[in-house]
């Protein structure tokens, strides 16, 4: 994600971006208040409070250091330094975990058991389980699979 948010990335609006904006969110995307809401979270996701001074000091960083960061010379000399630091640690990781990506949040493309996970989730929503009971015993036993090996590796 870091190395995203570096490049700026933006992907394009599509008709499914925007029906998952309309779901996720209280109220129309482009009324948000992006800034007013930067340190919102729901209780459940919020592993610990952060102090006041964290929240100001991530402030500070945002409004004042990021616009001077994103200019030139500093852009040319610290940001595209920091993302080749990130990609190198990718790589790492990548060479590191034989390239299994062996977590859901390793990077933000990766792994099959995550992904695998998910479809069966879907499929069990889907309430069919009569017409699909086969493909669900192959997802089971390629998560089954995919955990021993990961516990192997350790």
């Amino acid at each position: 994600m870091s190395y995203l948010y570096g490049k700026r990335f933006v992907g394009p609006i599509t008709p499914l971006i925007l029906k998952l904006r309309e779901e996720l969110l209280t109220q129309p995307y482009e009324r948000v208040e992006w800034k007013k809401v930067r340190h919102q979270c729901a209780k459940e996701d919020l592993y610990y409070p952060h102090p006041l001074i964290q929240d100001l000091i991530w402030d500070s960083l945002y409004n004042v250091m990021e616009p001077i960061m994103t200019r030139w010379p500093f852009n040319k000399l610290v940001r595209d330094k920091a993302l080749q630091i990130v990609m190198k640690h990718i790589h790492y990781e990548d060479e590191n975990s034989r390239y299994i990506t062996i977590g859901c949040v390793n990077k933000s493309f990766g792994s099959q058991s995550w992904d695998a996970s998910l479809t069966i989730q879907a499929l069990l929503a889907a309430n069919r389980i009569e017409d699909i009971g086969p493909t669900l015993a192959k997802g089971h036993e390629f998560i089954k699979k995919s955990q021993e090996f990961y516990w192997s590796q350790l």
